[in-house]
């Protein structure tokens, strides 16, 4: 009889749960967008695992990763959250004399 140890991965999933769970604490745009995900029936998840090398190792290693739907819903929880920005305008550039604006431009 052959024995296969069987280990779950779950460390990707959980660190983009937890950014996900932060960011819907913020705002309720991004709760309002996970019950969307969650109720338009596409997975939150998929499953990889290697079933070759479990046949040399004895060991099976499944790996739950967040499906592309999620990473698209974090994307967007970003562009909902200022402080998750890259950057800002310390300044407003229409408010800036060095700079021209499409409609100064245009006249």
């Amino acid at each position: 009889m052959t024995t296969i140890k069987l280990r779950c991965d779950t460390a990707d999933l959980e660190d983009y749960l937890s950014a996900l769970f932060a960011a819907s604490e913020l705002l309720p745009e991004i709760r309002q967008g996970l019950v969307g995900l969650l109720d338009s029936g596409e997975e939150l998840f998929c499953v990889h695992s290697d079933c070759i090398a479990a046949s040399v190792t004895g060991e099976l290693l499944v790996r739950f990763q967040p499906s592309d739907a999620l990473l698209r819903l974090l994307s967007a929880s970003g562009a909902w959250n200022v402080d998750f920005n890259i950057f800002e305008h310390a300044t407003s550039p229409i408010d800036d004399s060095n700079v021209i604006t499409a409609r100064e431009a245009s006249q």
